[in-house]
């Protein structure tokens, strides 16, 4: 499952084969977007190939604290396929240090979730669903962890617009 995870999301994000992103809604600190993913066949004019929507939607942290020298830029992401199902991915905008988690917290409501380089995911689907939850009723979460120099990053996240965000997502993978 975790190789399932990590070729999915790498085809997604880097593949020359994903046609252009289209914005479909700005909600306050939320973007969602939608793109076709080809699958199979390696030039475009390949008959063997299909096309699969992936929805996602996007945020960038509203503070970011940390005893941390420098990185790239944080996000948080939740994607949603055209299987419908959402998967949280994080990003620190750095290489999490080796076999540690990334935390979130939403007041005394924590998580923890597994890493590999510079991404962390949920552990299992019934914790992508349980955060999802907690994302919809709160109004901010904050994510905890560190890189391989062991330095700390905490970067908050707002959630207004995140309910409308989300239902956006879920209506345009739907058609």
């Amino acid at each position: 499952m975790f190789k399932k995870i990590i070729l999915g999301l790498l085809l997604f994000i880097l593949s020359p084969n994903v046609f252009s992103q289209e914005l479909q809604g700005k909600f306050v600190d939320w973007s969602v977007f939608t793109t076709d993913i080809v699958i199979g066949g390696k030039l475009k004019s390949d008959l063997n190939k299909s096309q699969r929507k992936q929805c996602y939607m996007i945020s960038l942290p509203v503070k970011q604290s940390g005893n941390y020298y420098r990185r790239g830029d944080p996000y948080f992401l939740i994607t949603n396929s055209s299987d419908n199902i959402d998967e949280i991915v994080i990003s620190a905008g750095y290489i999490y240090k080796e076999a540690s988690e990334v935390e979130l917290s939403f007041g005394l409501k924590k998580f923890n979730t597994f890493t590999y380089k510079n991404l962390a995911w949920a552990s299992t689907k019934t914790d992508d669903i349980d955060i999802i939850k907690e994302m919809r009723r709160n109004l901010d979460v904050v994510v905890g962890g560190f890189n391989k120099q062991n330095q700390y990053s905490g970067d908050t996240y707002s959630l207004i617009g995140f309910n409308q965000a989300y239902n956006k997502m879920k209506e345009v993978c739907s058609q």
